[in-house]
């Protein structure tokens, strides 16, 4: 009986054994017993040599060995690092494993050769952002925002960097940029005098071999700005607020909060405040000629942002107090006129019911009224000039303004005022090649108030273009043409012959291909319209 490996008899170990016979009936008698002593075995050879070289071409060798000599049922994983310093670049080298015993008498087998290469010993460049992926910040005009970038290469390389894929200059729009440099590693501080604006911030690091990049997303948690051109002008009973939306919102503007106070105060929970989801509000104000101030902050889903400045006005002097003061209409009697006629005029007044006080009320509301003098019903041919007068009613007189399509406004300066009835018009021209949509606005300190009407070209605005034809074998005629930009509706095209031979009326498609039909002189057609569809290419049809 050979006692092998499986068994697992250990190494210079002593074992009895003792032998016995067995049929099919029983089991005989046991022989005696018999001493024996094990050998040393032969040590393992490593097989799963490992070899690193990093960029620096430093060597890192691993394997598995046994920890005891006599005992391999307990394995080790060994790691071997070797400087790269002692190595010549772009070599060739190779690595052999021996252990080493205490006992120089037994021999040790080594391993085969493991062969690996030097490279040229240089760093690839790698950069990395201080902070992770995103960074979140609440939106504060004297919080400095500050981002770290770490690049490393040999050569040492150099940083730039982006802001939103624009190039970052140091000591423009509120950025600074310093750097510091090492041996191979480059430390690139930039820093913003605000947190103010959502953005990706990019690391841009390079040298004569290589670069790389690290990038960083910045989220402000609510707009970055105050709503802009706050107003707030007294009028009767209500002080009426307008604003436009902040530049930098960093989202969707969801609310606007809107705060208010008689006196200034640092800490707004000594503000009254309303909420609203468009730009204009009406405040309640209690007393007439009263200060008041008045602050707009725009939120959006991540919370509140920047708010504006207080602006300052008054409550207006013909303040309507509810409840206590009631409106009447009193007949007035005033000398008018150089012959000093007398007139009776009906005036709307305010009565304070507990001082029997009258005060003439002076506001009037604004009508607007937007027409057009030289055509009927907005209707015109395309690009004619076509002159609309903007009009308005209200008291104080009011500003006139025009615009296009939301385009830029434009205030009209050239105007003529009726004092006696509150009245101003003004005109402007337009010419145009498609529908456009005209708004008339009038505004004075009490309100704003437009008017919009569309401006209606019915015909088309252009005319085909890049007009070509040829002939197939069949001596049929093919006409292209390109689209027409202003199509102002359903397109249809006519196309007529000339009193010469084989020129033939033709049908054909909008698009890039047109086909003539052939043989429609012999009919004596002069002419023939055919409603054409709008949607791409279509085949030349059979000539008729």
């Amino acid at each position: 009986f050979k006692f092998d490996h499986q068994v697992g008899l250990k190494p210079k170990t002593f074992y009895r054994v003792r032998v016995s016979a067995k049929n099919d009936v029983a089991e005989g008698p046991v022989s005696e017993t018999k001493e024996f002593e094990t050998a040393h075995s032969e040590l393992p050879i490593p097989t799963d040599i490992r070899t690193s070289v990093a960029e620096d071409n430093t060597l890192t060798i691993t394997f598995s060995a046994v920890r005891d000599p006599d005992d391999h049922s307990s394995a080790i994983q060994v790691t071997i690092g070797i400087d790269g310093s002692l190595l010549a670049r772009s070599s060739m080298y190779w690595v052999k494993i021996t252990a080493s015993l205490d006992n120089p008498t037994r021999f040790v087998q080594a391993s085969k050769p493991r062969w690996f290469r030097t490279g040229d010993g240089r760093l690839r460049t790698r950069a990395e952002i201080e902070g992770g992926p995103v960074i979140e910040k609440e939106p504060n005009l004297f919080e400095t925002l500050q981002l770290v970038c770490r690049a490393e290469g040999s050569p040492v390389p150099e940083v730039t960097w982006y802001w939103n894929d624009d190039l970052i200059e140091s000591e423009k729009e509120g950025w600074t940029v310093q750097q510091e440099q090492s041996e191979r590693v480059t430390v690139s501080t930039l820093a913003r005098s605000s947190v103010r604006e959502s953005g990706l911030a990019l690391c841009v690091a390079g040298n004569e071999d290589s670069n790389a990049t690290a990038q960083v997303e910045v989220r402000v948690l609510g707009p970055g700005s105050a709503p802009r051109d706050v107003r707030a002008v007294g009028w009767r009973n209500q002080i009426n607020v307008t604003w436009q939306e902040p530049l930098i919102a960093n989202g969707v503007i969801m609310k606007y909060i809107v705060y208010y106070a008689v006196r200034d105060a640092a800490d707004l929970s000594d503000w009254e405040k309303l909420e609203t989801d468009v730009t204009e509000i009406q405040v309640p104000v209690m007393s007439p000629e009263t200060r008041y101030l008045v602050r707009v902050q725009a939120a959006t889903a991540d919370g509140p942002g920047i708010i504006s400045d207080s602006v300052e006005c008054f409550s207006d002097k013909h303040c309507l107090l509810p409840l206590s003061h009631s409106v009447a209409i009193f007949r007035l009697r005033a000398i008018r006129g150089l012959l000093g006629q007398v007139q009776e005029m009906l005036w709307p007044c305010m009565i304070d019911p507990v001082k029997l006080g009258i005060w003439l009320l002076d506001n009037q509301a604004i009508v607007v009224n937007l027409v057009s003098t030289n055509v009927d019903n907005f209707e015109a041919e395309p690009n004619q000039t076509v002159v609309l007068r903007c009009s308005a009613q209200g008291q104080p007189i009011p500003r006139i303004f025009y615009a296009w399509d939301d385009q830029q406004e434009n205030e009209i300066t050239d105007v003529l005022i009726t004092e006696s009835t509150f009245h101003i018009s003004g005109l402007f021209e337009r010419s145009a090649l498609t529908n456009q949509t005209v708004i008339c606005r009038a505004e004075n300190k009490h309100e704003s108030v437009d008017v919009r009407k569309v401006l209606i070209i019915r015909k088309p605005g252009d005319v085909p273009t890049n007009i070509t034809w040829s002939f197939d074998e069949n001596d049929s005629l093919f006409i292209d043409w390109s689209r027409i930009r202003y199509p102002n509706g359903n397109v249809s095209f006519r196309t007529a012959e000339r009193p010469i031979t084989d020129v033939s009326i033709v049908q054909g498609y909008e698009g890039d291909h047109v086909v003539a039909a052939s043989d429609a002189t012999k009919r004596g057609d002069q002419g023939r319209q055919e409603n054409l569809e709008t949607a791409g290419q279509r085949q030349p049809q059979s000539a008729f």
